[in-house]
């Protein structure tokens, strides 16, 4: 059984997941690139320092054999010093192969011989500086070759060392990509199982609006919310059924039994029992088909976590409405299922809604019928908001010597009062109500309304708390 919440955060932190690994891979490879192209620059740089070098060996030489002087060969003999180093190091590059070896070995032997030449007493300084001058010339194009022959070796080495790290990052957008692809794939999959159990259901709950009891049970998704729903909804409709069907042996058993083998007032009793179940079960597939008609909107708009919202909100209501049966419940828990009620209407009319809540401390555990205050809010949407453009709700409730008052108060489309008790009433919730006050406490003064057309409803229940209903 898979649960939704479950499906949504499992598919946001596999979408975090592939974030993050898109991230570090890139992070990593648009390191090691740059390593490499540094490297590339480093090797490079290397060589051309001891092209600069032997430049200035050249120019140093000329200058001592134009002038004949010696006072610049400290400066030669420290230039010379410094060319055995960038030697060394030049050495140490990877793409230095046998024939650039043989090149810097006869720069290192060029340097050995430049120093036994200072060295030579014998020779004057002209026709040492002249040796001299002559050597760097050959050496001069051989370190050109040698910058060339680095600068090639060194690209391609980058070059192939690019190539690799370019199918890498192609084959980990493939993945990537395929990743994302099999995921947005099973979303969409899952997304279309949801929409036709939430079609299923929203079915079922019409046909039963239409009190059609023999439908066929809604099937199970695989999905533990939509099965909660289901299962509820299979579970209201067969209580439904066996009832009427209770109610139709009982009929013929009284009819069989005769009026004079029932006495008066247990018949009445049953008769009441009845008419409440009957009114208490009319609520039910009404509220049904107009949540789901929402929660099918929501999910239309690809909002899943609301979607499951709302459905824990109508289990919940559905739950509490097949527990309750027809007891008397705290005000407390008929606030807490309302609140329930208001988020799916907020969630269809938004900011157009407005609801303001007057209860006091002690009417909080007063008792009254279960699923009393529900149908009288749904006449406020239903009818309240035909021409308006908000709504303005406020429910006010006080405890007055032993009578739980509940006021339902808004500023919705109105109607002429005469309306409620007219045949047929489009009021079906408010008679509802009125019908069931009165089986219940056997008086017809416990419900009132006012309303006027176009500006305002008003229902006031007074349920007693300390006389026993009949």
């Amino acid at each position: 059984m898979k649960s939704i919440l479950r499906l949504v955060a499992l598919s946001f932190i596999l979408l975090l997941l592939f974030l993050g690994i898109s991230l570090s891979v890139f992070f990593v490879l648009g390191t090691l690139q740059d390593r490499a192209h540094r490297a590339f620059l480093d090797k490079n740089e290397e060589v051309l320092t001891l092209s600069r070098t032997v430049s200035q060996l050249n120019v140093l030489s000329s200058t001592m054999l134009r002038s004949s002087s010696t006072e610049l060969i400290p400066d030669y003999r420290n230039a010379m010093a410094l060319l055995d180093q960038q030697i060394e190091q030049v050495r140490l590059i990877p793409e230095v192969d046998a024939d650039l070896d043989a090149i810097l070995r006869r720069l290192a032997y060029f340097n050995d011989y430049q120093r036994i030449l200072l060295n030579d007493s014998s020779l004057i300084p002209f026709e040492t500086f002249t040796y001299i001058r002559d050597s760097v010339i050959q050496h001069q194009m051989a370190v050109d070759e040698l910058v060339l022959g680095i600068y090639r070796l060194s690209s391609e080495t980058f070059s192939a060392y690019e190539n690799r790290l370019g199918t890498i990052e192609y084959s980990f957008w493939l993945l990537l990509i395929a990743s994302i692809f099999m995921i947005v794939l099973t979303g969409t999959r899952y997304a279309r199982r949801i929409g036709l159990q939430i079609k299923q259901i929203q079915h079922a709950a019409h046909r039963l609006s239409e009190r059609d009891w023999a439908t066929a049970d809604i099937p199970s998704s695989g999905f533990l919310e939509l099965d909660e729903l289901a299962t509820g909804m299979n579970k209201m409709k067969r209580e439904i059924l066996l009832s009427i069907q209770k109610l139709h042996a009982q009929a013929e058993k009284e009819k069989e039994l005769g009026e004079k083998l029932i006495e008066s007032e247990k018949r009445d009793k049953l008769l009441m029992q009845a008419q409440l179940s009957a009114l208490r079960a009319q609520i039910n597939p009404h509220f049904l088909f107009n949540a789901l008609d929402i929660i099918g909107k929501v999910a239309f708009l690809n909002n899943p976590e609301l979607a499951m919202e709302l459905i824990e909100a109508i289990s919940k209501i559905l739950r509490y409405s097949l527990d309750a049966t027809d007891q008397l419940v705290p005000l407390s828990e008929e606030l807490s299922i309302i609140q329930h009620y208001l988020l799916l209407q907020k969630v269809r009319f938004g900011e157009r809604v407005v609801i303001e809540y007057a209860v006091a401390e002690e009417a909080r555990q007063a008792r009254m019928p279960a699923m009393l205050l529900q149908p009288i809010l749904e006449n406020c949407f239903k009818h309240g908001m035909k021409a308006q453009a908000s709504l303005h709700i406020r429910l006010e409730a006080d405890l007055e010597q032993d009578i739980l008052k509940v006021v339902v108060h808004d500023t919705g489309e109105g109607f002429e009062t005469g309306e409620i008790v007219a045949a047929p009433s489009p009021h079906i919730g408010l008679n509802n109500v009125s019908s069931r006050l009165s089986l219940r406490y056997k008086r017809d003064d416990l419900f009132s309304i006012v309303s006027k057309k176009h500006a305002f409803t008003t229902v006031t229940l007074r349920i007693p708390q300390q006389e026993e209903p009949a």
